[in-house]
């Protein structure tokens, strides 16, 4: 365990933003870390906010309870049995580095989900999942930390109730569960094909790039370069501090979806839409980045510190100087308006967690002079749309 002044935190949030706090530990051993809160009070128990690397929260200016970064963590085991490969990792090894791991060995189930920040206790929580791959379909347990009665506990998948980027631990109100995941179990099949990749700008990439389809190595280095020049992995080209999609892609009825596809990319892309997006074959949902390009944001808007990705509207930024505050009423902003024109509810994605001083529209805009974006970056060019069409562009 070691200790963490509060004028470093800004280091150890993808956001890059500061918050005072008077009790922050980083802890990376699961048993370090059940020792610790096995040995704090019912009442210094239900306050501790347990964190991972901090890259899907947004933290207000002040957090008034202790924080514990449970992160750093390794990969514990890797065995292989007759018809399948057993893996067991710390909940706070960086996620990322697990599949680099699993690459490197050959091992495929994972590599699709290839730059995705966090650590492997927030997947097990959000369930993530992109290109067709998610991180469920390779869970097998994982023994977690109970607030409530003070005990360690395995979780299994009907327990966890996994769907669409979200799990049982993610219901609890601001993602603050009683479970702790302490490490994980996951099981990956020996044999077989090798998931499909379906998704365009993968494929194609992947096919100009003249990389084999069953080289895991060279699949995880087509997903790293598409993430890239969208500006979605940490510290590599084009990144600016964020916390990745701020928003979940809402569920909405198919007539709908289809005709604000129409709207913002054309009839050619609407038509399409279904035959690449797929990610609950239980329910619609449409891409939070388009139902916010059609309120008339654009990549690179800005509002003084804070702003859009110029790479990925999905992405709010933070410039030097942001605070929790700024980003916070950007997303109420975009959130009021898509309501607003489309009458959808965005649903942010992110954990916001401590005080924020202030989340006010009227303030935050008369406060933050609007420097407007200027076009779509290059992997997004086809928007056949006017200002006009989709209405708005306020300052």
């Amino acid at each position: 365990m070691r200790y963490l002044s509060s004028s470093k935190i800004e280091l150890f949030n993808t956001l890059g933003l500061g918050s005072r706090c008077s009790d922050i530990r980083v802890i990376s051993d699961p048993e370090e870390l059940s020792d610790y809160l096995l040995s704090l009070d019912a009442t210094s128990r239900s306050n501790v906010n347990v964190a991972g690397e901090l890259s899907n929260t947004l933290l207000g200016e002040v957090l008034d309870t202790p924080l514990i970064l449970y992160r750093d963590g390794s990969v514990i085991d890797i065995s292989k049995s007759k018809n399948s490969i057993l893996v067991h990792v710390a909940g706070s090894c960086r996620f990322d580095y697990l599949v680099d791991v699993l690459c490197e060995q050959g091992i495929p189930g994972l590599e699709l989900l290839s730059g995705i920040p966090g650590t492997v206790g927030a997947a097990v929580v959000q369930n993530i999942a992109a290109y067709g791959q998610r991180f469920s379909d390779r869970f097998l347990s994982a023994r977690a930390f109970d607030l409530q009665d003070c005990s360690i506990v395995d979780l299994d998948a009907e327990f966890l109730k996994f769907s669409y980027r979200s799990s049982s631990l993610k219901e609890s109100a601001n993602y603050s569960s009683r479970f702790v995941i302490l490490n994980v179990s996951m099981e990956f099949n020996d044999t077989g094909p090798l998931d499909s990749i379906v998704y365009k700008d993968i494929l194609k990439l992947h096919t100009e790039r003249g990389r084999a389809f069953d080289d895991i190595r060279a699949r995880r280095a087509t997903v790293l370069e598409v993430r890239e020049s969208k500006g979605m992995v940490v510290g590599r080209d084009n990144w600016i501090p964020s916390a990745g999609s701020f928003f979940l892609n809402p569920v909405m009825k198919t007539e709908t979806a289809l005709r604000l596809a129409s709207l913002v990319r054309g009839h050619g892309f609407a038509e399409s839409l279904f035959s690449w997006y797929k990610p609950d074959a239980n329910s619609t949902r449409f891409p939070a980045a388009l139902a916010i390009r059609a309120c008339g944001f654009m990549n690179g808007d800005r509002w003084g510190n804070v702003g859009l990705s110029p790479r990925h509207i999905l992405a709010i930024c933070g410039y030097p100087h942001a605070t929790g505050s700024d980003v916070a009423s950007l997303s109420l902003l975009i959130q009021t308006r898509v309501r607003e024109k489309l009458d959808i509810l965005l649903e942010p994605e992110v954990r916001f967690l401590g005080r924020f001083k202030n989340k006010d529209i009227d303030t935050f805009i008369n406060n933050n002079p609007f420097t407007p974006g200027s076009c779509e970056p290059g992997w997004a060019i086809g928007v056949d749309v006017t200002q006009e069409s989709v209405g708005l562009r306020k300052s």
